[in-house]
């Protein structure tokens, strides 16, 4: 499990933070599926044709499938550790299995051209993650609060793609609605006057919860709480994501909290 520990900790530092809310007992589990979600997020940045993309994915797919049909699972060491999530907590599958479809999405600029697109891929992605993460923590409380973590796992990715609009401008990519883009006269994410004013926008679509998930369900609430912590970040820069600065030390401080709260 280290190497799963080792990749969440360097590519979704904000989710390794809020695994260590969760008892020992969950935290293999959410170590690996959230690995599933950096492979398949990897794809798209290791491809050089869509074709080769959608390959992986395949390949992914017909692993998850493999495990769900009892057949024995590809050697593999994040399919091997799937299969225990699967023999312990088979209500995720569904979440797991979305989450694969979700990323195609980064092979083909179209399906994210339309705001519908884009929201799709959010939920789609991250969200399924989260919903992944619900229930592996407690499957009755995920199916009552479905929609509530939904709209606060949507929040949270549109937060994670504003922060990350400097890694997809060195990789040329625009993964936000064409119109949103287009409104702002924008033919890049590269430094303008007008990225904040698309930030503000993007912002602005998805308002805050005001209630708190449940302490069982605690890594999430913490990740709500990063959401706010990351938003009011990006205010202080004046909405452009180039003036961030590193903040490791200030979401352990709201997980901190988050964990007394």
């Amino acid at each position: 499990m280290n190497e799963f520990i080792s990749s969440v900790r360097e590519r979704e530092y904000d989710r390794f933070l809020a695994i260590q809310l969760t008892p020992m007992e969950k935290r293999a589990a959410l170590y690996a599926v959230t690995t599933l979600f950096i492979e398949l997020s990897h794809v798209a940045e290791i491809v050089s044709e869509s074709l080769i993309g959608e390959i992986r994915l395949a390949w992914w797919r017909e692993a998850l499938e493999e495990i769900a049909n009892g057949q024995k699972p590809r050697q593999h060491p994040l399919v091997l550790a799937l299969a225990e999530v699967y023999a312990r907590h088979p209500q995720s599958w569904p979440s797991l299995q979305r989450m694969v479809e979700g990323f195609a999405a980064e092979l083909d600029a179209e399906l994210l051209a339309s705001e519908e697109g884009w929201l799709n891929y959010l939920d789609s992605t991250s969200g399924a993650l989260h919903q992944a993460w619900a229930m592996i923590l407690d499957e009755t409380l995920a199916k009552e609060l479905e929609a509530m973590i939904a709209k606060q796992a949507r929040r949270f990715a549109i937060i994670a793609q504003i922060r990350a609009i400097p890694f997809m401008a060195q990789h040329g990519w625009v993964r936000f609605p064409s119109t949103r883009i287009n409104a702002q006269g924008l033919q890049s994410l590269e430094p303008s006057a007008s990225l904040p004013l698309l930030v503000r926008e993007l912002m602005q679509a998805e308002a805050p919860t005001k209630m708190k998930l449940p302490r069982v369900l605690k890594p999430l609430r913490a990740l709500d709480s990063l959401s706010n912590y990351h938003t009011k970040r990006l205010v202080h820069a004046g909405y452009d994501p180039y003036r961030l600065r590193p903040a490791k030390l200030g979401a352990v401080l709201r997980i901190l909290g988050a964990n007394i709260n």
